[in-house]
């Protein structure tokens, strides 16, 4: 088991051998998290100066986006699972 077990000195060389590799995803996923964090300040921006029906409205819009998205999960999951009980 220890043969399996790194040591914290063997961790870093690892974990710095895996970013070197994987820069491109690393940088990949600072320039997403970067544009997120954007797209939160705009909408938060957005909201603050939002009247309150607009608000409501929105909050409606994504309840119903969100209700849309579970029916389709549970039709999807239905679906193959009565499919597969024909198909047996």
């Amino acid at each position: 088991v220890d043969g399996y077990l790194h040591s914290e000195e063997e961790k870093q060389y690892k974990k710095e051998i895996w970013e070197f590799n994987n820069r491109e995803y690393l940088e990949e996923q600072a320039i997403k998290e970067a544009a997120a964090a954007a797209e939160r300040r705009k909408l938060e921006e957005e909201l603050k100066n939002c009247s309150p029906e607009s608000l409501e409205a929105r909050n409606l819009a994504a309840s119903v986006t969100a209700a849309v998205a579970k029916a389709r999960k549970v039709v999807t999951s239905e679906s193959i699972f009565w499919c597969g009980s024909l198909c047996v």
